[in-house]
């Protein structure tokens, strides 16, 4: 199966996804102003879509079709 524990695109998925997710938490703690906040989101965003990018194109040359999924947006989006 294309999405568990077993597969390391997977794992290296939700690791990049780790990553970005405490690097927005350090980066909205050390914001100064708004700006910052939403350079901070934006870094998490493309972050975000570079990993799903990168997840998706392992598992097309393996042969895998991989449906759309998405991260929890809520936890960061009144900050």
């Amino acid at each position: 199966s294309p999405n568990n524990d077993s597969n390391p695109w997977w794992v290296d998925y939700k690791t990049d996804i780790s990553e970005a997710k405490r690097e927005l938490r350090s980066d909205l703690r050390r914001a100064t102003d708004l700006e910052d906040r939403i350079d901070a989101k934006e870094e998490y965003r493309r972050e975000v879509a570079d990993a799903k990018y990168d997840y998706r194109k392992e598992m097309a040359e393996r042969g895998y079709r991989v449906g759309s999924f998405h991260e929890n947006r809520r936890r960061y989006a009144r900050r």
